[in-house]
């Protein structure tokens, strides 16, 4: 059975994943480590699963799309 925290990393992983398909498994998980830790060269096995799991969860909200609403005015 699966905890409560690895269950959190692995669905924040997945929309990570689904939002970035373009990145091979392994480039994303070194990616957030170091995102997660930029000052630590060994962050991908260092870092602990909820502390990858708040960086996963950070990335997604500093990549969210943004909408930009236009207004027209008539002549």
């Amino acid at each position: 059975m699966i905890d409560a925290a690895k269950s959190r990393l692995i669905a924040a992983l997945e929309r990570v994943v689904e939002r970035h398909p373009d990145m091979r498994f392994g480039q994303l998980v070194d990616f957030l480590a170091e995102y997660a830790r930029p000052e630590d060269p060994q962050a991908t096995s260092n870092i602990d699963d909820d502390e990858f799991t708040d960086a996963c969860e950070q990335f997604l909200k500093s990549t969210e799309p943004t909408t930009t609403t236009i207004l027209q005015t008539t002549p």
